[in-house]
């Protein structure tokens, strides 16, 4: 009996071998076309896509094209690599397809390292067979040189590839070699151009094994290591040799080198300007949600609060909002649920990017004496997130000019008390006694470069009471600051 009902399975099992073998025959027929290899490719980097945006991205752009790229997907289809969400009507790689995709890339990888060729491992993620040319073609692109300096160049490094015989050849050991025989035949200039910028992996280990110390995890160490590429570029590459070496030298300092050139220090900016007739991003941060015009509070809480984390990106070190008060006193009929709406655009604000080893603050002007209902609600609700917020993110500036502190002393010396990051003007000041000049600008956005200091403690100590060689070590470090301000205002 038990032999029998064996002997009845088998044919099952068998057409089970069958129908899985002919699946795999198939999925390795799919493999065999570059034209589906590619497009699943396309979408594991950057799918999901429509399918006129996956047909161009494939490079099927002509019209007579159109019924190839069609009789490709639908193959991908029918294996069950790709999937159509038909509500979006957009098409992702499925778990099957990455599979396939990787053991794709595995076989490629394979083949070549056992061809017996030299291969490279390239900074674009990929192994390719080694060609001198692309080592002229970035000598003549990226360095500038001759073309005949160039050929001869790359012939000696391709010599010694072939002398040493390494057996692991990567993008950056050419890039290595071609700098040493540009510094053996005297073109220093040249090797500088084509200098990689980076870490040592030894800095990248340790950063990596210690991310849990490192502010803002993951996020916080994308920054650090950004930062150090962009500031190796500044020094190196981008300021006058004089004011680099002035500042590793330490007798100018240069305050968060790594962001330098891509972002002011201080930011003023009219609040109602930015969101009065709601917010317009104009095609920037997709993923941010649009509200074309304020006209309830929960319009104007969510604008304020996406807008504090928005522009805080814009500077390194502060941005100064004016007008809070002024836009709120439209709904000032109800003060308690302003206050709770308040602290909580303060709150759900606060995650702010950090740049330096301090994040960017975003400090709300207040001017006292204009209305105190008002005043008074902001300055609860500030207290309320202080409360909250071991460390505040947001500031208050407490203009003075118009008024006494009597009438809110108390409030804010509560606030001062826990923690808040609270200061006392008169005019439209930093945190750091950045003066916002009106009589300059009329408009609402003032952008204040600072981040560059000259040590005068060592150049009095080094001056020894000369007060002549003073003057004379000032005036020589004046130039090269002064020069490298103007680059910066440049690249802003």
């Amino acid at each position: 009996m038990e032999l029998s009902e064996e002997l009845d399975e088998q044919p099952t099992r068998g057409g089970l071998l069958q129908s899985s073998s002919k699946r795999v025959r198939m999925i390795f027929s799919v493999m065999a076309s570059p034209n589906r290899i590619d497009i699943l490719r396309i979408l594991n980097s950057k799918g999901p896509l429509t399918y006129s945006e996956l047909k161009s991205l494939a490079g099927f752009k002509s019209k007579k094209e159109s019924g190839k790229f069609a009789y490709h997907l639908r193959k991908l289809l029918r294996q069950s690599l790709v999937a159509l969400n038909k509500s979006e009507r957009r098409y992702t790689i499925t778990n099957l397809g990455k599979l396939v995709l990787s053991l794709a890339r595995q076989i490629e990888e394979r083949s070549i390292i056992e061809s017996g060729k030299m291969y490279v491992r390239t900074s674009h993620e990929s192994i390719e067979e080694f060609n001198s040319h692309k080592i002229i073609q970035s000598l003549v692109r990226e360095g500038s040189l001759p073309l005949e300096l160039a050929q001869k160049i790359t012939e000696e490094v391709e010599n010694r590839i072939y002398k040493y015989q390494t057996t692991y050849l990567t993008g950056s050991l050419i890039r290595e070699m071609v700098n040493s025989v540009l510094l053996e035949h005297g073109h220093e200039e040249y090797r500088n151009k084509l200098a990689r910028l980076g870490m040592p992996v030894f800095e990248v280990k340790e950063m990596l094994s210690n991310v849990e110390n490192v502010d803002n995890g993951s996020d916080g160490l994308l920054y650090k290591t950004g930062q150090t590429v962009f500031a190796e570029h500044l020094l190196l590459n981008t300021l006058p040799k004089d004011v680099a070496d002035s500042h590793l030298s330490g007798d100018l300092h240069i305050a968060n080198p790594g962001i330098w050139s891509l972002l002011p220090d201080t930011i003023f900016v009219s609040l109602k300007e930015l969101i009065d007739d709601g917010i317009d991003l104009r095609g920037k941060a997709l993923g941010v949600t649009r509200i074309p015009s304020i006209k309830t509070l929960e319009n104007l809480t969510s604008a304020l609060s996406m807008i504090i984390s928005l522009i805080s990106k814009e500077a390194s070190q502060e941005v100064i909002m004016d007008g809070l008060a002024q836009l709120l006193t439209k709904y000032a009929k109800n003060l308690s649920d302003l206050e709770q709406k308040l602290t909580d655009a303060f709150s759900i604000s606060s995650t702010t990017s950090q740049y330096g080893n301090t994040p960017t603050l975003v400090s709300f002007r207040i001017q006292l004496g204009s209305d105190q209902k008002i005043t008074k609600t902001i300055l609860t609700a500030y207290k309320n997130y202080v409360t909250i917020t071991p460390i505040p993110k947001i500031g208050l500036i407490i203009d003075l000019d118009k008024a006494k502190l009597t009438d809110s002393s108390q409030i804010l010396a509560e606030i001062i008390a826990l923690g808040g990051k609270v200061i006392f003007s008169k005019g439209n000041v930093s945190n750091i006694g950045i003066l916002k000049d009106d009589a300059k600008n009329t408009g609402g956005t003032y952008i204040k470069l600072q981040s560059l200091s000259i040590n005068l403690p060592r150049l009095a100590f080094e001056s020894n009471k000369d007060e002549t060689y003073f003057r004379a070590r000032l005036a020589l470090l004046m130039k090269p600051a002064l020069s490298s301000m103007s680059l910066r205002k440049k690249d802003i």
